[in-house]
């Protein structure tokens, strides 16, 4: 994460990645590492509602005592901070092929050919195909998609998407919801439009697993892939009350 002081550095304000350039490169600016304990969780964006509550809390104090920030080596969880108002975010390598931790720089532990996944909006979450694929049975598969521009061919041509596309669709995708947070002028409003995109994931969800039942399977790997969504909604209400916001 890097921040540097509005004072110090007025030229630090929204308005293009020039300025954060310039920013950059004149030096006015600290860096710090956010270091929490990871967990067992399968679901990569987890993260416990406690540690998310800190980092939220840690973020906006600095934000109001007048530094302007970028969070890097983020992912879906890079709204959450746009949430806040940061100057911008960014993610360190793309698609889970490495992982960054207090220890080290880790190999995924996942062997083999790698798996394509999209980036859901509807259901927040960075999906395999074969899960997107298994929650179309029950949901439109159209009511899953984020409006991007690979969509027609996750409809009728999944295998002639490239790695390549599914990046710059995540891009898209996080693109379109900070747009949508940004309509929003005051930290109350921005913080109850993701609250109500993270409910209405949820209960996506939970159509989804209604259907799936007898696959138990496919149930448990849904599943897991929604667990983030809790963490996420209790960490943001625990940092509402932290700040008296109501």
């Amino acid at each position: 994460m890097a921040l540097c002081h509005r004072n110090v550095a007025p030229i630090c304000r929204k308005g293009g990645s020039q300025k954060l350039d310039r920013w950059l490169k004149l030096g006015w600016n600290t860096h710090l590492t956010i270091c929490y304990d990871k967990t067992d969780e399968k679901d990569y964006e987890y993260i416990d509602p406690q540690n998310l509550t800190n980092i939220l809390y840690f973020i906006h104090s600095l934000n109001t005592a007048g530094f302007d920030i970028m969070v890097g080596y983020s992912f879906m969880n890079s709204v959450l901070f746009a949430m806040l108002n940061c100057e911008a975010v960014a993610t360190g390598w793309f698609n889970n092929i490495r992982k960054f931790n207090r220890d080290r720089f880790e190999e995924s532990e996942t062997m083999g050919r790698r798996k394509k996944r999209y980036t859901s909006l509807p259901l927040f979450t960075y999906i395999t195909f074969d899960n997107l694929n298994n929650a179309s049975q029950s949901i439109a598969l159209d009511d899953l998609l984020s409006g991007c521009i690979i969509d027609e061919y996750m409809s009728n041509s999944q295998d002639s998407i490239s790695f390549v596309d599914l990046e710059q669709q995540y891009w898209q995708a996080l693109s379109i919801i900070i747009e949508q947070i940004n309509h929003y002028n005051s930290l109350s409003d921005r913080i109850n439009h993701v609250l109500s995109e993270l409910t209405n994931a949820k209960k996506l969800y939970a159509s989804i697993l209604n259907t799936l039942t007898d696959n138990k399977e496919a149930f448990n790997r849904i599943k897991s892939t929604s667990k983030h969504l809790d963490s996420w909604i209790m960490g943001i209400e625990a940092f509402k009350n932290r700040i008296s916001l109501f």
